[in-house]
């Protein structure tokens, strides 16, 4: 795609990127906006313009247009998504959410196996327009009279337009949006132009230190920020959002990065990448549908399966890093199905517990935040993540290849005549790889750890908790020292 539309690899995460950040930042703008106008408008409103945009990017004739047009689009799939998750908790009983996420993994399951069938066949004809015009249909009917609204959202339903935007911390909005393009924008630079760029590193830093302002702002300035002050004094919501962040960042990453070493190191076509990729994201949601059933058992305490997904996904990961162009293709499928089982307790179980620890209290805003976070995740990770492949992929790649590492077409590495020459060049590319897995992984682990001090730091709250009452009732006994 890039080729064709006469793009370089190191802009090529943008397509990506555009549509992640524009998702990310319009997720303040939906609990104003379901104030406004109300959950279900606000859903089929975002269905419609995902459609138009979806139209928009099959006619794109180059990089620019195309990059542009995925920012509008995931700014309607932000819409989507978070309405979408907020309807489902609304309507369905706190009993009933296993059987929820079991239905909701089968659908993904459904689309992932035939969305690139469907759109491979019909892409002439933008096909994600009919379908999302059957969306509308069937949601209008279906969620007529449903009530949806909470007691808040009625109450502010109506307010117009002028509230809203007074109630939006605009200034924390933008800190976080332009420090997260600029930060980006300083990553992407860096393979360009080097680090010592006077283009790369203002950029970069300006956008570090804007998003650090962001956060100290929304901590300890805001009123209504985009992040509630009060999230920042739950530990067990900061660690919600740390492990999320770093869960998006690896999914994106190895969805992104899988394909590349099975084009480039194992030397598939496009479409035997393609499937070996679908089948990791069919295992994640499959198996996520298997977890649900389970859930129930770990209701008040989710970060243990939170937990065990972590380190499973860190470990297949790093193992990720053991694969060359020696490798079988049976041992890079078992870990990707690893992997995938891993990531099944991390789809879901983080927003159930969210949930769970918000008691319900403004899960509009609950959810929005939680999306926020994820989403920068997804653009955050997979930058990073190509910025480190890139600059390491160029540091080794033999200086005789006469490859451009920033427009690689990967399928012709395997054609390379000279013998030793393609082996040096795809070990290059198996390490440069393995950089970007041991990278994740240990993001990953992180996490885990995270969550293990979470629970540690519970188990030892509770049990200062029971034993306090046994010390009081000792009398005029002095406590133990």
């Amino acid at each position: 795609m890039a080729a064709d539309l006469h793009g370089s690899s190191a802009w090529y995460p943008w397509v990506s990127s555009s549509y992640f950040i524009a998702q990310t930042v319009v997720q303040p703008l939906f609990p104003k906006l379901v104030g406004l106008f109300g959950i279900k408008a606000t859903l089929l409103f975002s269905v419609l313009q995902f459609a138009l945009f979806s139209g928009l990017c099959g006619g794109a004739h180059n990089m620019t247009s195309l990059v542009i047009y995925r920012a509008f689009q995931g700014a309607a799939a932000g819409g989507i998504v978070t309405n979408v998750w907020t309807v489902m908790t609304r309507l369905v009983y706190e009993d009933q959410k296993p059987q929820c996420t079991f239905f909701q993994s089968g659908t993904w399951i459904f689309a992932a196996a035939a969305a690139p069938a469907i759109g491979g066949a019909f892409s002439t004809v933008w096909i994600n327009i009919p379908i999302a015009g059957v969306a509308v249909i069937l949601g209008s009917l279906i969620l007529y009279k449903v009530p949806l609204d909470d007691d808040d959202e009625k109450v502010k339903k109506g307010r117009g337009i002028n509230s809203m935007l007074r109630e939006l911390d605009l200034l924390g909005l933008t800190l976080l949006t332009c420090g997260t393009i600029l930060f980006l924008l300083g990553l992407t630079f860096a393979p360009l132009y080097g680090w010592e760029s006077l283009t790369t590193l203002p950029v970069f830093l300006g956008g570090f230190a804007t998003l650090l302002i962001a956060l100290l702002y929304e901590a300890f300035g805001a009123v209504n920020g985009v992040i509630p002050a009060s999230y920042f004094r739950d530990p067990t919501i900061v660690v919600i959002m740390v492990f999320s962040f770093f869960q998006t960042y690896g999914y994106t990453t190895v969805t992104y990065f899988l394909v590349i070493y099975y084009q480039g190191v194992l030397g598939m076509n496009a479409k035997e990448a393609g499937a070996r990729v679908l089948g990791f994201s069919a295992v994640a949601a499959g198996f996520c549908a298997v977890v649900a059933i389970f859930q129930n058992r770990f209701h008040h305490s989710l970060l243990y399966p939170i937990t065990f997904g972590l380190g499973v996904c860190s470990i297949g990961i790093g193992c990720f890093a053991t694969l060359d162009y020696h490798s079988s293709d049976a041992v890079s499928v078992t870990l990707a199905v690893v992997v995938g089982c891993g990531f099944a307790f991390l789809l879901k179980l983080p927003n159930d517990l969210l949930t769970h620890t918000l008691q319900d209290k403004k899960l509009t805003y609950g959810n929005s935040m939680f999306f926020f976070v994820r989403f920068t995740g997804c653009s955050v990770g997979i930058t990073i993540s190509n910025t480190v492949f890139v600059m390491r992929w160029a540091k080794l790649l033999p200086l005789n290849s006469a490859i451009d590492p920033h427009t690689v077409d990967w399928g012709a590495l395997h054609e390379i005549q000279d013998i030793q020459l393609r082996e040096s060049v795809l070990a290059a590319l198996a390490a440069s790889l393995s950089t970007v897995w041991v990278l994740c992984s240990s993001l990953l682990a992180f996490s885990a750890m995270l969550c293990i001090a979470v629970i540690a730091s519970d188990h030892v709250s509770h049990f200062l908790t029971d034993i306090r009452p046994s010390v009081c009732n000792e009398g005029d006994k002095q406590p133990p020292v």
